[in-house]
């Protein structure tokens, strides 16, 4: 599923609550991980709350070429900020 823009609103409501899409934010891209399984456990969010952005946090985790390729099947679209 791609959508052009993401609004706020729309990932705050897709947070992984109460059976709800989980989509997360990375470097300004909102990917929807509902369904993916981290090879390294749990998705660590660096503040509270769906809009922060993880991008530090995946960068600094190393992540591999594959990784980042697998990402694009998971790409929702790009985060509209207010």
């Amino acid at each position: 599923m791609n959508i052009e823009y993401v609004t706020k609103e729309q990932l705050i409501e897709n947070n992984g609550d109460k059976d709800k899409k989980f989509w997360i934010l990375i470097g300004n891209k909102v990917y929807d991980v509902t369904t993916f399984k981290h090879p390294g456990g749990k998705i660590i969010f660096k503040e509270p709350g769906p809009c922060a952005d993880l991008e530090e946090e995946f960068t600094d985790a190393g992540h591999s070429n594959s990784a980042i390729e697998k990402m694009s099947n998971l790409y929702v679209g790009i985060y509209k900020q207010d």
